[in-house]
């Protein structure tokens, strides 16, 4: 039996086009977003080219480059005859950050959450200990710009935010492997959706900094065993934050 065709449909809650920017782009984004939303279900037919062309306002070279975007990231099948059948998000390529992104929109739950964070314990420690002997003075005083920056920040999660992120990618571009790096920078957005949970905590951000110092001093020291521990006993904090804020959510 053949795939269903399904509509993409103008109601599906999508976003207008945005003109500022190039015409695939936008179509691919929209079309993740909706495929991540589940307006198509795996095993089902996207509408006919001059269907989505109609939808998106697009030219057919223009709707071809993204049906070519969402194609190589896993999302969706095309064969001649067939059309654009949806694939299983076992198929799809979560290590994308468009794809996880908007998978994380739209199913944002706990076990999710805790993968990455299992991600990040898996990876940023190990990382921490290599750059204790790569670091440079450079990045060490950037390093210790950025502590006082969180210090001053401490009651706006949102700013913290910025600077904790940039904390977390100047100690991992230090560390020695390309492709704990590579992942870990993939990720980097569904991250920051998830310490925008734990900063929210009460206490969490004093917590985080103390954290933070411990890592940057052991650092400093040229202590990687050391500095690899703090790391993980920050990231060992930050999941009990997530976990305490899905509790309360659920409560």
């Amino acid at each position: 039996m053949p795939p269903r065709v399904i509509p993409v449909g103008s109601n599906s809650g999508r976003r207008p086009v945005a003109r500022p920017q190039r015409f695939g782009d936008v179509v691919a984004e929209e079309l993740v977003r909706s495929l991540a939303r589940g307006d198509v279900a795996a095993g089902e037919r996207l509408p006919p080219e001059p269907k989505l062309q109609e939808e998106f306002g697009v030219s057919r070279t223009v709707l071809r480059e993204a049906l070519k975007f969402v194609e190589s990231r896993g999302m969706i099948s095309i064969r001649q005859g067939r059309g654009a059948v949806v694939q299983p998000t076992d198929a799809w390529n979560l290590l994308d950050p468009l794809v996880l992104s908007a998978t994380l929109e739209t199913h944002p739950t706990p076990e999710v959450f805790e993968h990455l964070m299992d991600v990040r314990e898996l990876l940023e420690p190990a990382l921490t200990r290599s750059a204790a002997s790569r670091i440079g003075e450079e990045d060490l005083r950037r390093l210790g710009e950025l502590l006082l920056h969180m210090a001053e920040e401490v009651a706006d999660s949102e700013q913290y935010l910025l600077h904790d992120v940039e904390f977390h990618a100047v100690i991992n571009r230090n560390g020695d492997n390309l492709i704990a790096r590579s992942i870990l920078s993939s990720i980097e957005l569904p991250l920051r959706t998830s310490r925008r949970m734990t900063n929210t905590n009460p206490g969490a951000l004093a917590r985080a900094q103390e954290d933070h110092q411990a890592v940057y001093d052991l650092l400093r020291a040229g202590d990687g065993d050391g500095a690899a521990d703090a790391m993980r006993t920050h990231l060992s904090t930050s999941r009990d934050q997530l976990l305490r804020r899905w509790s309360s959510s659920a409560g």
